[in-house]
């Protein structure tokens, strides 16, 4: 992502700071769904269930992130039907 241009009216490093912290940290609808369709369709397939526990992990952390919290049970629902 190029965010330069964002920079052009920042004059102290704490505004650049706030403009990226805005800017990466407001995703977009269309990145939540792919999270979601994401975890949705995430299958074991030939990764070891180490891989697999991972990337789950991984996603479930980045939905997290983006303030869309999965439950525990939701997770297992995923995880363990999904494979």
């Amino acid at each position: 992502m190029d965010v330069l241009h964002l920079m052009v009216d920042c004059h102290t490093s704490h505004c650049v700071w706030r403009t990226l912290e805005k800017v990466l940290m407001s995703p977009s609808n269309s990145h939540i769904i792919q999270l979601y369709r994401s975890f949705q369709n995430l299958r074991q397939g030939d990764a070891s269930v180490t891989m697999y526990m991972q990337q789950a992990k991984l996603l479930f952390d980045e939905l997290i992130a983006v303030g869309r919290l999965i439950t525990l049970e939701n997770f297992n629902i995923y995880v363990f039907c999904g494979s």
